[in-house]
């Protein structure tokens, strides 16, 4: 579990300063606070279900559940909170290479990095209409 926290704010550092450096910035507290959305969801999944990883029983396999990937879902919340914005299809196309990474690698299936993503879709929409705005521009 402290790996996955360790993990999660390397990953928003390097999310930061990207997003910073090709002036996206404006968008970005927006894009974090749905990927720290995205990693309770993860975190949520894989306390209450599990599911074994393709890796399992390697050295470098991660010790929790499989069900969902944390990796694939929080960025696909990031790049959803660019929704209507000019950055959305880097981001979007950053979070589809960072999905099939996870296949790749043999992490996680290809039902289970699919289950993330409708995940992620499925929470991007349920913010919007919580909050009455996630859907529109800026």
């Amino acid at each position: 579990m402290v790996a996955e926290i360790i993990s999660f704010i390397v990953f928003a550092c390097g999310l930061v300063v990207f997003t910073m450096s090709i002036g996206a910035g404006r968008g970005l507290i927006r894009g974090l606070i749905y990927m720290s959305i995205g990693a309770a969801i993860t975190l949520l999944i894989k306390l209450t279900l599990f599911d074994e990883r393709p890796c399992s029983g390697d050295f470098l396999c991660p010790f929790d559940s499989g069900i969902i990937s944390g990796h694939a879902l929080t960025s696909m919340m990031f790049a959803l909170s660019f929704y209507n914005r000019k950055e959305f299809i880097l981001f979007f196309l950053i979070s589809l290479l960072v999905s099939y990474s996870r296949i790749f690698f043999g992490f996680h299936d290809l039902a289970q990095v699919a289950r993330s993503l409708a995940i992620a879709v499925l929470a991007y929409y349920a913010l919007g209409v919580l909050t009455g705005g996630a859907h529109k521009k800026g």
